[in-house]
């Protein structure tokens, strides 16, 4: 997490999904050059909460009541993996959908949603 909750309340809550992969890892390295006081930025593993469970993910948002979301969450394997286990990859695919429109009308002011399956 970054950005200081004792310097009062930021104006901005950014909670990234995927904050742990290459380009989460890239967009936490520019805020943290940045430091911005106004902004809070939450980057998130998959250990943090299952996406897929809509639960969970309401848990989730409660937990941190983001303003903002950048969804980086991905199945990443490639052709062969993608070609074995295709079912998943669309399975993960429409769960990120939904998750995402049920969450923009009911908590966040912009979502960026980076779905892709590589």
């Amino acid at each position: 997490m970054i950005g200081d909750a004792a310097s009062g309340p930021a104006a901005m809550v950014v909670l990234v999904t995927g904050g742990t992969g290459l380009v989460g890892k890239a967009i936490e390295e520019v805020v943290k050059a940045e430091n911005r006081a106004d902004e809070k930025w939450i980057f998130l593993s998959s250990k943090e909460a299952d996406l897929k469970d809509m639960e969970a993910t309401k848990r989730l948002f409660a937990k941190y009541n983001p303003t903002h979301v950048i969804h980086l969450a991905a199945m990443v394997g490639g052709l062969f993996k993608n070609l074995k286990y295709n079912l998943d990859f669309y399975v993960r695919f429409i769960c990120s959908v939904q998750c995402g429109r049920t969450f923009l009308g009911a908590y966040l002011t912009k979502l960026l949603d980076i779905d892709f399956v590589a």
